[in-house]
């Protein structure tokens, strides 16, 4: 309406929820819309970048910058969420003294509005509080309910408000909020009708033969309006050439007909029109001069489309949310794993160390050794055999009694012997000093059974320690 009057309106859209116009009705959201520059904003973020396109998005902050040149603001959005998106109207009064903003809303602005839109059901409140909650509903019934006065209702109201207003920012220089509740609408239509009880008839909704529909805008139900549209369709005769042409006549013929020959025409005619293609019957109408007709789409239809889009959104939401959990648990194990990686690498680099240390103590020790030896001062070897485990004989098996013996190759009074023992898990606890060892000498190590002589199978350590 604001664009027919010639103001200049740009309708912004968040991307992630469009107008369903553009995808339900493509024709009719391009009708709405031929006058109106269209923008997609991300008001509700920082913006980003088309998920299709991937043309960048601009976020809040280009929302600000078209309300800061903007004269107007309409928007319809629940008080819950501008509130949630930091675009409450007492916030932007703040931040642009100069924007009119006309808040279209459901119940209204006070408490008792906010806790009956959030406790209220999801779909259909707007009709429900327009219609029922005002009793307008009851006041017309439910075959007469006109359709889009509620939306033209709140339209010369919200047209209204925004004129005063207009008046005083031109006057003062300040904004102001122009609320408009679509439940103070319907009780306003619903006093008004109490004054001047409607007719029992509707409009008719007319369904071709193509399966298309054809609402008659607010006309149909009256006696004139029945006999022009069965005379467009051929079903009657010129009423003033059956008259003779008298105004009083016509005006005499037409207030002779009863609501119940109304309702017989308005069914002739909906018969009539599953008879005729939707092009047919409207260029028939439009021959006669009739044109207060708009093609509708089907409620169920677009119900149907919604609630499949509803689910369809809500599998994404939940997906998307698996996919945060998701990453945020992959990264707190990827922190874990970056942790226990240092933790390794420390732990490397001090065994590392232990061991160079170890080796560097070793060689100290060794040359130590040489230069005692070279000096002619022997080494000094000690041998300590801790125990044995696991010890089996081949011709005896587990009844054994074991005792090891060590000794320098080639140097018999160098032999060390421990005490036998029996069993498979002695404890033998032999420390001994290995006589006349020279560097290059080798050690020779083996466990023996007692009698008869025996070797054994085992598996052993075997230390050796060197003293000064």
């Amino acid at each position: 309406m604001l664009a027919d009057l010639g103001a200049q309106v740009t309708k912004v859209e968040r991307p992630q929820r469009p107008d369903p116009w553009k995808r339900t009705c493509p024709q009719l959201y391009q009708d709405l819309t031929c006058r109106k520059e269209v923008q997609q904003v991300n008001y509700t973020g920082v913006g980003g970048s088309d998920a299709k396109s991937g043309a960048p998005l601009p976020g809040q902050a280009a929302l600000y910058r078209t309300l800061a040149e903007a004269t107007v603001l309409v928007t319809n959005l629940p008080l819950a969420a501008l509130e949630a998106w930091g675009l409450e109207p007492k916030r932007l009064r703040e931040m642009f003294p100069h924007l009119i903003i006309v808040l279209i809303t459901t119940w209204g602005c006070d408490v008792w509005a906010r806790e009956r839109e959030l406790s209220s059901r999801k779909g259909g409140q707007e009709s429900h509080a327009f219609w029922e909650a005002s009793g307008l509903g009851q006041t017309f019934g439910v075959r007469s309910e006109p359709p889009g006065l509620g939306e033209l209702s709140l339209a010369q109201l919200a047209l209204g408000g925004l004129g005063a207003a207009l008046l005083r920012q031109q006057r003062t220089g300040n904004g102001q909020l122009v609320q408009v509740s679509r439940h103070r609408a319907g009780v306003y239509c619903q006093r008004l009708s109490a004054l001047e009880p409607p007719e029992p008839l509707s409009s008719p909704l007319l369904q071709t033969l193509d399966g298309r529909f054809l609402r008659l805008l607010g006309r149909g139900h009256q006696p004139h309006d029945a006999w022009v549209l069965l005379h467009a369709v051929g079903r009657r005769e010129n009423l003033a050439d059956q008259l003779g042409g008298g105004i009083e006549k016509l005006r005499q013929k037409l207030e002779g007909y009863s609501w119940e020959e109304i309702q017989k025409h308005q069914d002739e005619l909906l018969a009539c029109a599953r008879e005729w293609t939707f092009e047919d019957l409207s260029k028939a109408f439009q021959d006669k001069g009739i044109t207060w007709f708009v093609e509708e789409m089907r409620p169920t239809d677009a119900e149907a489309l919604h609630r499949q889009r509803a689910e369809q959104l809500e599998a994404l939401r939940q997906k998307q949310q698996d996919a945060a959990e998701k990453a945020l648990e992959m990264g707190q194990r990827s922190s874990e794993f970056q942790q226990q990686l240092q933790e390794a690498k420390a732990s490397a680099q001090a065994e590392l160390h232990d061991r160079l240390v170890d080796q560097n103590e070793q060689q100290k020790k060794m040359e130590l050794l040489r230069e005692q030896f070279n000096t002619g001062v022997p080494p000094v070897i000690g041998v300590t055999i801790d125990a044995g485990e696991g010890l089996v004989s081949p011709l005896r098996g587990n009844r054994i009694c074991p005792y090891c013996v060590i000794e320098i190759e080639h140097k018999p009074y160098s032999r060390l012997e421990t005490a036998a023992l029996e069993g498979t898990s002695p404890a033998w606890d032999y420390t001994g000093i290995l006589p006349s060892f020279v560097f290059g000498d080798i050690v020779k190590f083996a466990v023996y059974h007692k009698e008869p002589l025996d070797v054994l199978c085992c598996s052993f350590h075997l230390s050796r320690r060197a003293a000064e």
